[in-house]
């Protein structure tokens, strides 16, 4: 078989791969909701009491206030087609970044070494970053 042949056979195939995905919708980012975030973060903690739920503007994460003698903070997470949670606390924050957008949180998880979080409300942007860096 020659070459250019091959080439297009592969350039072909591999083109009508990506088309399917994205037609079928298997290419699509889960995005949260208030009630979906809470749901997701009890299916892991279930013994967690949330206090208060932020959600984040682009629907991509939630931070939850949770009350527990360390004060620590929940955080809900997409990550491609399917959500991650995890319990923050001192030893798994390095730093939080803000700007007029939202958070930047740097974890010390390889998994997920940091995360963005849209808040444009100056008010909630700060408690937020407040308690984060309590941790």
């Amino acid at each position: 078989m020659e070459l250019p042949l091959l080439a297009a056979l592969v350039v072909g195939g591999v083109t009508a791969v990506v088309a399917l995905t994205v037609l079928l919708g298997w290419s699509a980012s889960a995005t949260l909701d208030a009630t979906a975030a809470r749901a997701r973060f009890l299916l892991d903690f279930p013994d967690a009491r949330i206090v208060e739920l932020r959600l984040g503007d682009e629907g991509r994460a939630a931070l939850l206030q949770l009350d527990d003698p360390i004060g620590s903070v929940g955080l809900v997470a997409v990550l491609g087609d399917r959500t991650f949670t995890r319990r923050l606390t001192g030893a798994g924050v390095r730093r939080v970044l803000e700007d007029d957008a939202g958070l930047t949180i740097h974890l010390r998880d390889t998994g997920a070494p940091s995360l963005r979080v849209g808040v444009s409300d100056p008010a909630a942007r700060g408690a937020w970053r407040a308690r984060l860096g309590a941790l």
